[in-house]
């Protein structure tokens, strides 16, 4: 087990702290001033690889009255072990996220716009959304290397579609078929502790923090991004079926197209008075996963785009109905997000909301209503990014608008200009 300590501020003479690794300790050792890499071996602990196995206490710091009579201070940096258990180096795990840096952990709320320090919020999140991207970033490469380690997120992907965490599932649709919630704990991704009957072992881990107010219920534990979008989902469909392009796994085909099923069966508006599309999907923050009918012109942008990929996959391996199936379920999402262009201003709308729902940030429903649906007049920048990048190339919207004008109307109200140091 290595470490890299540092006492900076001067302790009493003797000042001495124990580390230890499932509570075997090591001896009594003295902090340098200056950041110093230190290691203990773990048979030198008494650790067998037994022990090992069952590691509940994975480091401790303790001192007492004899080596700290009056006390002391230790940073503590880059705790690691090498070389990674092998255990570790096959486990299931999505890329760490965020990087946080010592902040001290709020009890409650705090005053002030943000109630809880992000660096508290997201320590251990890590979002479906940034793996997606990772994966078809290191597909794009072209590197065996990269390869092997997009292959690691996508079989996270297929872990986590088939073993949703149970105290907190997202609804399956008719048919059975699952969806991803939108972030999961980075590092081991299965809980390996059994908590009771359908009530962890081997389920997924979701993120969040604890919080020692009942601010999120008598488990002092908060989720963060436990619900599920479309949109999230969409691009893990865009980055499971690149997987199965470039490593022919059938796995990440059968899993984007149980994700697909799983978005037209669930979150599909079958009312047939609005404008149609997909909703958005179901709340975060350990809230009930009732389905929530507000619309979001990028999701469906992202659904059409992710629907059209399977379609071109089916096509291509000769599943000409799956493939025109899956081109009608695309073209849903497309002709909803179509009908919030904006022909005056040349702009994307950002959605729709229910015609009760009340102005808010983000919500300005104030556009044209139809059926069950008021247009968010909201400006987002996504809004006419996403929207272009996935339907413009789509020989069924191609020449329907001047694809030009969202861009030149962002880049009129969205640029921003900043100085610093001079520049």
């Amino acid at each position: 087990m290595c470490i890299d300590a540092a006492s900076p501020i001067p302790p009493a003479a003797g000042f001495k702290v124990q580390f230890a690794v499932s509570e075997r300790p090591t001896p009594f050792v003295s902090i340098p001033a200056q950041w110093t890499p230190m290691c203990f071996d773990l048979a030198a602990l008494g650790l067998t690889s037994t022990d090992l196995s069952q590691v509940h206490f994975l480091f401790t710091i303790v001192s007492n009255d004899m080596n700290a009579p009056a006390g002391g201070s230790v940073l503590l940096d880059n705790i690691r072990f090498d070389s990674a258990p092998s255990s570790q180096q096959n486990a299931l795990s999505f890329p760490l996220a965020n990087q946080i840096f010592g902040v001290v952990p709020a009890s409650d709320i705090v005053p002030g716009r943000v109630a809880i320090p992000p660096d508290q919020v997201a320590a251990n999140l890590t979002t479906i959304y940034e793996s997606s991207l990772t994966m078809l970033a290191l597909l794009s490469s072209g590197s065996t290397q990269n390869a092997n380690s997009a292959r690691e997120i996508a079989d996270a992907f297929v872990y986590a579609l088939a073993h949703d965490n149970q105290g907190d599932p997202i609804p399956k649709a008719p048919d059975g078929s699952c969806g991803l919630h939108n972030g999961m704990s980075s590092g081991d991704l299965p809980l390996f502790n059994d908590q009771g009957p359908s009530a962890g072992l081997n389920q997924i881990r979701l993120s969040g923090f604890s919080i020692a107010s009942n601010l999120c219920g008598p488990t002092h534990f908060c989720v963060v991004l436990d619900g599920a979008t479309g949109g999230n989902n969409a691009f893990a469909i865009l980055a499971l079926a690149a997987a199965y392009r470039k490593l022919n796994d059938q796995r990440y085909l059968d899993a984007a197209r149980t994700i697909g099923n799983w978005i037209y069966g669930n979150l599909l508006d079958t009312a047939g008075t609005g404008f149609g599309g997909y909703y958005l999907g179901y709340p975060d923050e350990g809230k009930p996963k009732v389905l929530v009918t507000g619309k979001s012109i990028e999701n469906n942008a992202d659904i059409f785009r992710a629907f059209l990929t399977l379609g071109d996959i089916a096509l291509g391996l000769g599943r000409t109905a799956e493939a025109t199936e899956w081109k009608r379920r695309a073209k849903i999402a497309g002709d909803f997000a179509m009908q919030l262009f904006d022909p005056i201003a040349g702009r994307f709308y950002g959605g729709t909301v229910p015609p009760t729902t009340p102005p808010s940030p983000g919500i300005t429903p104030n556009g044209p209503q139809k059926g069950n649906d008021v247009i968010n007049t909201f400006d987002f920048l996504d809004s006419q990014t996403f929207t272009v990048l996935a339907l413009a190339s789509s020989s069924l919207y191609q020449n329907a608008i001047d694809w030009r004008r969202p861009i030149q109307w962002l880049l009129i109200h969205f640029v921003q200009s900043i100085n610093a140091g001079g520049q």
